[in-house]
């Protein structure tokens, strides 16, 4: 019967299709009748409409929420209006339920009212609760192994945890999504001890529902531990270290032994590994990795080790000793080039070191090696003769591959011939030859060449890569063509800087020589 006059009353109150007037705030000519606005409409509200309390007026509530969404004029109210129809606009008896009503609004015929027609507010409506859902929940005595959340930063951890809870059971109807709670970060305990734990969890609002509100936080308490072994491990200066992995796992086992309750195998195969990630570093230098060790299935009760190490490489340390002697055959014009001598002396240097089993051999560069030309000339031997003397190859360390000085000892030998040489054969002149220094010169030379010390010297023939000083000589024939007698004489024979020889060359030459006249 409601619904029917209801029905009615719109037909006889509306005379205008006019219905979205009231909810767009304005009036519209043609929604006026007899000096009043139609304000019929039709809508469903957006928000869901909440009950806390059972006094509530749940009418006002359901028009009060309309006003707030824009779909009425505030000046609408329930003193101007009369209930016409409705369906569960009442205070639900369950908490959190929903449930879909409507409300028929009609406006009173009352010339003191400026509006007419009937509003239809279609709603749903439920019963708003909150719940405390504070409780412990203890997780029991044993220790949980979170190495593996540890390495990776704690990802995981709470899920992990989480499970653990369920298993264990909440109370109080508290939601079990995980996301309903806030975990704080997590912080670990320190490594290698067995600690006690307790986990604040407070609910957020991603535990409420529509018309359920949950609050309070659920404290879980368990136990935990986590292994990490801090290693460092020197390496020997040798290419491709043997037993590398060995080296690594027996320090492991070093720094891990006596922690409560760990389980470790001595051998690193029975654990999963990545090997790949830890590189050997280079002579003199060090590299650092950052691993799991986790043990292989069937393989053991073992326990995850979180490895963090740091791995050194010794330099290739030169010798101690001094390396050589190195012998260096010199001549006079070598002089003008120390650089070749240096080279040559460095490249015989390295020859040596191959004796000493060096992984590698260093460049000439890394060492500082500014002196050694100043004590090259400073211990220029004799003709003939050799010197003996110390070269230091300072290390700049400019390749940390290698550390260390290098002391060479080294043998200059000059390849000359120095000698007194008196010649038994007498240099006869005639007065001719002595006009004619050339001729003078082929006879001495002749003379010289015979000697068995020259022949002995192995030296040149060739006068023409020698000078000879001719001014005594040539005092000697001028006495002796005066006097006419025979007299003795000195030469001094020196080969030419520029000459192609084996050998330098100084002879002092003595002997006498007669002018036949």
């Amino acid at each position: 019967m409601k619904k029917l006059l209801g029905f009615l009353t719109s037909i006889v109150v509306t005379g205008s299709t006019a219905s979205a007037v009231v909810a767009c705030g304005g009036e519209d000519s043609t929604s006026i009748n007899q000096g009043k606005t139609n304000a019929t409409t039709d809508f469903k509200l957006t928000d869901i409409v909440k009950v806390k309390n059972a006094g509530t007026d749940i009418n006002q509530l359901i028009l009060s929420a309309a006003i707030k969404e824009g779909r009425l004029k505030d000046d609408i109210s329930l003193n101007i209006l009369d209930i016409t129809d409705q369906k569960n606009n009442e205070y639900p008896t369950a908490n959190g339920q929903k449930r879909d009503g409507y409300l028929v609004l009609t406006f009173r015929d009352d010339p003191l009212i400026r509006y007419t027609g009937v509003i239809t507010i279609r709603f749903t409506i439920v019963k708003e609760a909150t719940f405390d859902i504070t409780q412990e929940v203890n997780l029991g005595s044993e220790y949980f192994d979170v190495t593996e959340y540890q390495y990776n930063s704690g990802q995981g951890l709470d899920i992990f945890i989480w499970e653990r809870v369920l298993e264990k059971g909440l109370e109080k109807d508290a939601p079990t999504d995980k996301s309903a709670y806030d975990f704080s970060k997590i912080t670990f305990p320190p490594e290698n001890k067995l600690a006690n734990t307790s986990w604040v969890l407070k609910c957020n609002d991603n535990a409420n529902k529509p018309g359920v509100t949950y609050s309070g936080e659920i404290t879980v308490t368990f136990n935990w531990v986590w292994y990490q072994a801090d290693i460092e491990v020197s390496l020997p200066a040798v290419n491709n270290v043997p037993n590398f992995e060995q080296a690594i796992w027996s320090a492991v086992k070093d720094k891990m032994d006596g922690v409560n309750n760990f389980k470790f195998s001595d051998q690193y195969q029975n654990y999963d590994i990545a090997w790949e990630q830890i590189k050997e570093p280079s002579f003199g230098d060090s590299t650092s990795f950052n691993i799991l060790a986790k043990p292989k299935p069937n393989q053991g009760d073992f326990s995850l080790i979180h490895i963090i190490g740091k791995i050194n490489k010794d330099a290739i340390a030169m010798p101690t000793d001094s390396i050589g002697p190195i012998e260096i055959e010199i001549t006079l014009k070598d002089k003008s080039n120390i650089d070749q001598i240096i080279n040559e002396i460095w490249n015989k240097t390295l020859v040596l070191l191959n004796d000493y089993n060096l992984p590698l051999l260093p460049d000439f560069n890394i060492f500082n090696i500014s002196s050694w030309k100043t004590d090259i000339l400073n211990n220029w031997p004799e003709l003939g003769l050799w010197q003996t003397f110390t070269l230091k190859a300072i290390n700049n360390n400019s390749d940390r591959r290698f550390r260390g000085d290098l002391t060479v000892n080294v043998k200059l030998l000059s390849l000359g011939f120095f000698e007194r040489i008196n010649l038994t054969e007498r240099l006869n002149l005639s007065v001719d030859e002595i006009k004619d220094q050339e001729k003078v010169l082929d006879k001495l030379w002749s003379i010289l060449i015979n000697e068995q010390e020259w022949k002995n010297a192995q030296v040149s023939n060739d006068r023409s890569k020698y000078d000879i000083n001719y001014d005594d000589i040539q005092k000697a024939i001028n006495r002796s063509n005066l006097l006419d007698l025979p007299v003795d004489y000195d030469a001094v024979i020196i080969s030419k800087p520029e000459a192609n020889i084996e050998k330098d060359v100084e002879v002092r030459l003595t002997g006498v020589l007669k002018v036949i006249k």
